[in-house]
């Protein structure tokens, strides 16, 4: 089924009430905006955005005060994407996992030096996932080890099958969406992970 929404610049919320749906695409927005199925988890959107997401109700809110008006599809079953051939790629960037500089290692993630490099230790086997906390794939992930690394990164499957070591003063990509596990290669590896996330899901 179609729907639309106009949101407002002052900021209300606009609810949409559908039915219960599966799927969710978004067909046209005239301005990038927010999207909630609860009203208080919030998202940002825009036109070819793409959600699997059980709801009875859709939550619309304007972004730096700017009106839109936003045309959507739900069904239960899965919706056909659109022609985006002319559309801009759109990703989310993630950076050394959230961990903020000079960070002590906590919850089973690694500690993060004054300098952004995050402390892998020796069999650390830390698990890199493949989806971000909001569901979206990877579309690439990049290493840099520190040129002062003691030791090399190592990167396994996520068997724990050895893929690739990485040296120190190495900028390594991998293009992959898949699990993948770190340890330092015999000491402590010092490295930057970077990962851009596909921002439609689906």
């Amino acid at each position: 089924m179609k729907y639309s929404a106009n949101i407002l610049a002052g900021g209300d919320v606009q609810a949409v009430a559908t039915g219960t749906f599966n799927f969710l695409r978004i067909t046209s927005a005239t301005a990038d905006f927010q999207i909630s199925f609860d009203g208080s988890a919030w998202k940002e959107s825009q036109k070819n955005d793409y959600f699997q997401q059980t709801s009875q109700r859709v939550y619309f809110r304007t972004v730096n005060a700017v009106a839109a008006t936003v045309t959507f599809n739900c069904d239960i079953n899965p919706i056909p994407g659109q022609d985006i051939s002319s559309a801009s790629a759109s990703t989310v960037p993630q950076g050394n996992l959230g961990i903020v500089n000079g960070a002590a290692a906590a919850g089973g993630l690694p500690a993060c030096d004054a300098n952004g490099f995050l402390i892998i230790t020796n069999v650390m086997n830390l698990k890199i996932p493949g989806t971000n906390a909001n569901g979206n794939r990877r579309q690439i992930i990049i290493f840099s080890t520190s040129a002062n690394s003691p030791a090399a990164l190592q990167v396994m499957d996520a068997n724990g099958f050895g893929f690739m070591t990485i040296p120190a003063g190495t900028v390594m990509p991998f293009v992959t969406d898949g699990d993948l596990l770190l340890s330092g290669a015999g000491g402590n590896a010092w490295v930057t992970v970077g990962q851009m996330f596909l921002k439609n899901q689906g």
